[in-house]
């Protein structure tokens, strides 16, 4: 019986992650690359980034923030300062947004700190409720890179 209840668990992960991934690339691939990996000086990557943001607790509410209402104004990400305008994807379900987050992550496995745990649907819509707008996310975006940096932890 107890092999009935990984095999499922199990086949729900994959499946979440099959979701996240393809709600990725219909939605954020085009400028952030089928892989993550961004377009220099166009584009930010993703994949080798987000998971260092991770680091701190709170960078959590941050990435469900900013896909959910967006980002804007210029950035630095790999030494590289990008100055453009991320859609906002208010549509997405709870459940779609945590799958999408967590295929995110999933590039970023080299990065996750230990300990790391998977989003979740309630863990989601506990944060959109708290609306954000682009440019508070730049600062709260700021404020963790330096916030990471005080920490002697790589910055994305």
């Amino acid at each position: 019986m107890k092999w009935f209840l990984v095999a499922g668990t199990l086949l729900a992960l994959s499946w979440s992650l099959a979701q996240g991934e393809a709600i990725y690339q219909s939605r954020c691939a085009v400028c952030h690359g089928a892989k993550g990996e961004g377009h220099p000086g166009v584009y930010p990557p993703l994949a080798g980034s987000l998971g260092r943001l991770l680091a701190l607790e709170e960078a959590r509410a941050y990435l469900i923030w900013v896909t959910t209402y967006g980002l804007s104004g210029p950035i630095r990400s790999g030494g590289v300062v990008y100055n453009g305008v991320m859609l906002a994807y208010p549509g997405l379900s709870a459940a779609e947004r945590a799958d999408l987050l967590n295929h995110l992550l999933a590039l970023n496995a080299g990065y996750l700190p230990g300990g790391f745990r998977r989003f979740t649907p309630e863990e989601v819509q506990g944060f959109v409720k708290d609306k954000k707008t682009p440019a508070e996310l730049r600062h709260l975006r700021e404020s963790l890179i330096a916030r990471l940096q005080q920490k002697g932890l790589p910055v994305p």
